[in-house]
């Protein structure tokens, strides 16, 4: 629903949906983050989106079960 969302340009919705999710996979929990940070960025909300920018920075440094391609490509994200 989150992804229907930003597409659909209702990023306030999408960060309500996301606050409501349980992310039990990698893929599915990276994906959810880069989506918050781009409605965050798109919402013009500097503050939070500096601090999911930090917070993520921390995940994917702490977490090793993140392959290396896709661990640099998100580095790249957030730079």
């Amino acid at each position: 629903m989150a992804q229907l969302y930003f597409y659909k340009k209702e990023y306030k919705k999408v960060i309500q949906q996301l606050s409501q999710v349980e992310y039990d996979d990698i893929t599915y929990n990276l994906n959810s983050k880069t989506l918050l940070m781009a409605s965050y960025y798109e919402l013009d909300e500097i503050e939070a989106l500096g601090s999911l920018l930090d917070a993520f920075r921390i995940y994917l440094n702490r977490n090793k079960d993140i392959p290396a391609t896709r661990r640099k490509h998100l580095f790249n994200t957030i730079v």
